[in-house]
């Protein structure tokens, strides 16, 4: 073997460089540690390449720039005259829409919006930014809604796709159907934890909580008023519109969860740690949903959760434990958009936390959008915008239209971005239809419910009911069947009630065998043959039957140095349950530094593996025994077989299984 380069990478184009860049999200490098905002990067992903028709996409337009100069990540903006006005493809909808259409049955039996007032202290008109914003707000006014549906609503394929706009395929939508007769998200509030969100934008502050939001930016810090103060800020605005724009209100579009309230916390405006711990576990006494579209550009690195991966856990299992009056609260995570350059999300310990929602995204065609990165901590994808696909006849490139700044409306919001809010919304429907479903039990009904996408696919496996598989978690989120089973659910308990075995640990020091990458390839749903093959026999004591969270805990260094000499970017990790089901942690793949103005990002070897711990949603309600089979095997080769390399050992490995 004399490279490991996956396929992948080899598809990357010069002409896509940025756009490519974009997809894998923003920012810098930062160390794990590291309190700065380049280390925390907003998923999303703008349309890479502008098609022949922008009335056919509804997103032609170059993506604008972020502070730091890099393109991508901000959904196209409406400018204030077009905002009164659907695009052209979206009149072209408007006019195919038909009496009957499902969203007039979804738009049914709404009652009158009502008017709130914001938290601030501030008359109608007056301007609320500070001297230093670069953007002018202003408290709007007071004015009698006018009722009627959403101009923009033919537009959001996400939430009704009957393949009548170009590039989708009928049924490639959330199936929200007919649940919203049993509500749309009433009394439950979600949070919006990123770089800030527009409180009095047209179509959110009819759901916008008065007085609940909170400000860290470097403006006014400390006020209810999280105001975007820049341009490139549309991020936090767009999640919140996907969440719960205002239905029926004759304005701009619709939420998935249409009268969900909402508070927008904005840590992501400063990056600094501690802001964005504190939005992570602020006001959990009422916020139910915590939507986090955001997460580390790690650039296929091994990278914890910052700052660091003990406080991170600790401070989830508070919200866990605490929230909801002891329910716990609901964390969301895009799981990021790496896919494109062979990034896992296994390979950032954030999105792998026990309880975390981890969001995949899949495209208008019902395909993995290409840069959602797999992974063994997924649990559901959900529909979002992609890069056109070679040889495709469709583009499947559409984005979800949302919110932006200003009231004005955005066209293509989309990576997993995008993803994470629809699933929030959908989880705001559930728990409205039962509000005693506790955090285990919203992955639980997620998981079962979730629909089986691009079913010729070769990576779905089964078991007892559940399908798995690497690059869609469970399957795409299925709103009417989530609602249908949250209804009539039994709680599996809160925090309180779930089961620990372990961690049960092993000192191995043993090197790590090299073995070239067989003929067949690489699947994601075997173990490998050679290198190391270490098994842990969970004790007769254990009695978990259906797990809900593994953790695996590493250290891997340099064969004769106690540091990561080596590189780590060579390794083939998978863990094996009694079972026999296959969790792959991480496949041979390149790392790269933080592209800096634009550039390319250069290859350098793959670090991190020092210690890390790998979060596992793969084996949800699998036993933690079986009868005739009480081993978990770790196994680990060394896919780098140039003699220049250079080896390395497992020093360690440690297994701590969760469930009920």
């Amino acid at each position: 073997m004399t490279s490991l380069r996956p396929p992948l990478r080899r598809c990357a184009l010069p002409a896509l460089i940025l756009s490519l860049l974009a997809a894998c999200g923003e920012g810098g490098t930062g160390s794990p540690d590291s309190t700065h905002a380049s280390s925390l990067a907003p998923r999303s992903m703008a349309n890479p390449v502008a098609t022949a028709s922008a009335e056919a996409s509804l997103a032609a337009s170059t993506p604008a720039r972020n502070e730091a100069g890099d393109q991508g990540g901000h959904p196209a903006i409406i400018t204030a005259d077009e905002a009164s006005q659907p695009s052209t493809a979206a009149r072209n909808a408007l006019k195919a829409h038909r009496p009957g259409h499902r969203h007039d049955r979804l738009a049914q039996n709404l009652g009158s919006p009502t008017t709130r007032v914001l938290g601030s202290k501030v008359q109608p008109g007056d301007t609320i930014s500070p001297a230093e914003c670069a953007l002018v707000y202003k408290a709007p006014t007071p004015s009698p809604l006018i009722l009627g549906k959403d101009p923009l609503l033919a537009t959001q394929w996400h939430l009704y796709n009957d393949g009548s706009l170009p590039g989708t395929k009928a049924g490639e939508d959330l199936h929200l159907n007919g649940i919203w007769r049993w509500g749309r998200g009433e009394g439950v509030r979600v949070a919006v934890v990123d770089d800030g969100l527009d409180v009095i934008h047209e179509d959110l502050v009819e759901n916008v909580v008065p007085g609940a939001s909170h400000n860290y930016g470097p403006y006014n810090h400390g006020n209810d008023l999280p105001l975007p103060c820049r341009a490139g800020q549309t991020h936090g605005t767009a999640v919140g519109g996907l969440i719960a724009a205002r239905d029926f209100n004759g304005t701009g579009l619709s939420g998935v969860a249409p009268r969900a309230s909402l508070v927008g916390y904005n840590p992501l405006a400063t990056g600094a740690a501690a802001d964005v711990l504190d939005a992570l576990t602020r006001d959990l006494k009422h916020n139910h949903i915590y939507n986090n579209s955001w997460g580390q550009s790690n650039w296929g690195h091994f990278q914890h959760a910052n700052p660091s991966i003990s406080a991170w856990q600790a401070l989830l299992a508070q919200g866990l434990r605490e929230g909801r009056n002891g329910r716990g609260a609901i964390y969301v995570f895009a799981a990021g958009n790496g896919g494109t350059f062979g990034d896992f999300s296994n390979y950032e310990s954030g999105v792998s936390t026990m309880g975390t929602v981890g969001v995949c995204a899949t495209n208008s065609l019902g395909k993995r959008a290409s840069y959602s990165e797999p992974g063994s901590n997924l649990l559901v994808c959900a529909p979002s915008g992609d890069f056109p696909q070679p040889g495709q006849q469709t583009p499947a490139q559409l984005g979800a239209p949302s919110t932006g700044l200003q009231n004005t409306y955005s066209t293509d919001f989309s990576g997993t971005s995008a993803a994470a809010p629809m699933v929030s919304g959908v989880v705001a429907l559930m728990l409205q239809a039962n509000p005693r479903l506790t955090w285990r039990d919203v992955r639980l009904v997620l998981a079962r419910s979730a629909r089986k996408v691009d079913p010729d696919h070769k990576g779905w496996t089964h078991w007892r009911g559940l399908n798995y598989n690497h690059e869609y978690g469970f399957g795409v989120v299925d709103a009417e069947a989530a609602v249908t089973m949250a209804r009539r659910w039994n709680s599996v308990g809160g925090s309180d009630q779930q089961k620990k075995c372990g961690p049960y640990r092993v000192e191995l020091n043993q090197p790590i065998a090299q073995a070239a990458i067989p003929a067949t390839g690489l699947g994601m749903n075997q173990a490998p043959e050679g290198g190391i093959q270490h098994a842990i026999p969970v004790p007769a004591d254990c009695d978990i039957r259906h797990i809900e969270h593994t953790y695996v805990k590493m250290s891997v260094l340099d064969a004769t140095k106690d540091e990561e000499a080596f590189d780590a970017g060579s390794l083939q990790m998978t863990l094996t349950a009694p079972s026999g089901q296959v969790a792959t942690l991480a496949l041979p793949h390149l790392c790269f530094e933080s592209p800096e103005g634009g550039a390319y990002p250069k290859p350098t070897p793959c670090t991190g593996l020092g210690s890390f711990t790998f979060g596992v949603t793969r084996f949800l309600d699998q036993p933690a025994r079986m009868q005739k089979n009480d081993q978990w095997t770790l196994s680990v080769v060394d896919r780098n077989t140039q003699p220049t390399a250079r080896p390395a050992r497992l020093r360690y490995w440690e297994l701590t299984l969760y469930g009920r």
